[in-house]
Formats: structure tokens, sequence, C-alpha cells
């Protein structure tokens, strides 16, 4: 369904585009470099170990995966903005929220937990730590992946149906939203962990290519 088309009131896309993948770029770099990322098969032992290590950059790396959270929260806002601007009025973009703003949130609850996990670590609690490193785990990885691809999906259906953006744009949003869909499978097969990067990765191009064209497509239609 269309409804009349109305100017963008709103920042440009590419400031939160930009900003998400900056700072979940830096902070799986960061985190990876210091030990700050555990998986469920990592022991309690070595989940402490690595925690203690740096702990300084390890809990840094949760306050940059927060602002990340922050930055795809407002990127699902202005981007659903965007496309109504367009008069495109349609449940994907209620399908979009959702799946935006549920990835901010368990993005934001896995920098939490992160943070907890070396709070935990420097006073001894192993088991403890070892329960949020899990859901760092969980909420970063599964669950946020699965919501990211409600965000692709809601987004891309529309875009392309009115042609608001290139059709590869689209297409490999709809594409990435299928592959996220099935890595849900992997709370309970691990071995399908290895779709959470294939999702997580491919899906900040899309970001920045949606940011870059569906806003200046707007500024047209608007002139």
């Amino acid at each position: 369904m269309t409804t009349t088309a109305r100017r963008y009131i709103g920042p440009p896309l590419l400031l939160p585009a930009t900003s998400y993948v900056a700072l979940f770029v830096a902070s799986l770099a960061l985190g990876g470099a210091v030990g700050a990322f555990s998986t469920p098969t990592t022991s309690a032992a070595d989940v402490v170990a690595h925690a203690l290590d740096h702990p300084g950059a390890a809990q840094f790396v949760s306050v940059i995966q927060l602002g990340a959270a922050v930055a795809l929260g407002v990127f699902t806002a202005t981007t659903t903005s965007a496309v109504a601007a367009r008069g495109i009025d349609v449940a994907g973009l209620q399908i979009a929220r959702l799946g935006g703003y549920g990835a901010s949130i368990l993005l934001a609850m896995s920098a939490v937990c992160g943070w907890c996990t070396v709070e935990l670590a420097q006073i001894g609690a192993t088991d403890a730590a070892k329960a949020t490193s899990l859901l760092a785990f969980a909420t970063g990885g599964p669950a946020h992946v699965v919501f990211l691809g409600l965000l692709l999906a809601g987004i891309s259906v529309p875009t392309l149906i009115a042609g608001l953006v290139p059709r590869w744009i689209s297409i490999l949003g709809l594409v990435l939203a299928g592959v996220a869909a099935l890595s849900s499978l992997s709370f309970a097969i691990s071995p399908l962990q290895f779709l959470l990067p294939i999702v997580r990765f491919p899906s900040m191009i899309w970001i920045l290519a949606i940011a870059a064209t569906l806003l200046s497509h707007t500024d047209n239609e608007s002139r």
C-alpha cells in the first residue's frame, strides 16, 4: 500500500550506518585481539583467564559494542522513516522496526553481559562468569543475527517492489535474511554457527549501500 509521499526529515542515513559499521568492526577487532569473546565450547577457566588477561580492554570492547547497538537503533529509525517518506506504507516497515530495534537491544545486552563477565572474573566467580559469557554469545550471536534478518527483509521487500534502491541491494538483503533465519538453528545445531558471520559482515555492506542510495532517491523525489 502507498500513501502520499512527503519529504524525509531526519539525519543523513550514512551517519548512523557508518557509525554502526565502524564501531562494530572496531569491537570485533579489539575483542578478537584481547580474547574478549568466547563460544559455548570455551571452558569456564578459559573464560576467566581471557577476561583477566586484559580486563580494561575487554570492558572497553563492551563500551564500543554498546555504541554500535545505539547506532543500529538510530539507523533503523531513520531508514524506516525514509522509506515511509516515499509514500510506502506496508507491514514490512513494522517488521523492519521489530527486527532493527530487537537486534539493537540484543547487541546492547551482549555488551552488558561482556562487561559483567570481566567483573565476575575479577572476583573469582568462575561459574557466573561462564554464564554471562554464554549470554553474551547468545544475545550478540544467533539472537542478534535473527532479528537483524528481519530488518533486512522488512526494508528489502518494499524497496525491491517500489524500486527505491538498486535491485542488487534489495536482493542481497533478502538472501541474507534467509540465511539469518536459518542461523537460528545454531542454538540447537552448533555446526551452523558458521552462518553467523556470513550474515553479519555482508549485512554491513547492505547497511552502507541502503544508506548511500535510499536517502538520495528520497531527496531527488522531493525536489
